[in-house]
């Protein structure tokens, strides 16, 4: 029995020194590698994120495409002017085009055309501002009763009155059709002050918003301008009848 005990001791001995001899997985060379399906899975993206950069990408591609049709429309619009005679000159970074030395928006016409070619441009309201000097000198007799009537009408015609909202009032120190941009005082010019009472009292003028351009050569040149103007507005009934 003393004999077996013995045994197995020894037995017990031998068998925890082997284990001693293996070196712990910790000290072992080689590493573990993870396995291949860890390695290749990309990390998960979160959806709401991609729907906004997808957006995103949508808007600079539309914001071009419509860079693109408008560079287009404006090449065209330029080749069409030059086949008419008119050429253009840069000023102060603006691009306008003159023909026999007249700027290109003389004529309701001319407005019109740059009317429905910004519209297919954008989708801001296109609206027109009448200046009684530039009408005089780019021979629209607005100092005339038959001449404001003409010019009313024209403007109707191919404007549109809904879409002239504001007149510049200024008398004309040059003379009908003169081609020459040259701001008076109320009353003191080629207008006169019978033609801006016949003009503030029109029917399709009279709720336009007027704005003043007038020259102001020493204090209070504005406001004398302004009640000269109110003045008229006062007396426009004594012409309504005419101008209508």
């Amino acid at each position: 029995m003393r004999y077996i005990q013995l045994l197995i001791a020894a037995l017990a001995i031998g068998v925890f020194s082997h284990a001693l001899a293996v070196d712990p997985p910790s000290q072992q060379t080689s590493a573990p590698t993870a396995p291949a399906s860890l390695t290749a899975a990309a990390p998960p993206q979160d959806p709401a994120a991609s729907a906004e950069q997808a957006k995103v990408e949508a808007k600079a591609k539309a914001e071009a495409q419509a860079k693109s049709d408008a560079d287009a429309k404006a090449k065209a619009i330029d080749k069409r002017l030059r086949a008419a005679g008119y050429k253009p000159m840069n000023t102060n970074g603006t691009m306008r085009y003159c023909k026999s030395e007249q700027q290109l928006g003389s004529r309701f016409e001319e407005l019109h055309v740059m009317r429905e070619y910004s519209a297919s441009m954008t989708d801001l309201p296109i609206g027109f501002c009448l200046d009684t000097c530039h009408l005089l000198a780019s021979g629209f007799d607005v100092a005339s009763e038959a001449g404001l009537r003409h010019t009313v009408a024209e403007a109707d015609r191919l404007l549109g009155l809904d879409n002239v909202r504001v007149i510049h009032a200024n008398d004309s120190k040059a003379p009908l059709g003169s081609h020459v941009d040259r701001h008076e005082n109320i009353g003191e010019g080629y207008i006169g002050l019978d033609g801006f009472r016949r003009i503030l009292a029109h029917p399709g003028l009279r709720n336009k918003a007027f704005i003043l351009e007038t020259p102001v050569d020493k204090d209070g040149d504005d406001k004398r301008n302004l009640d000269t103007l109110k003045l008229l507005w006062r007396k426009r009934s004594t012409t309504t009848n005419k101008s209508s």
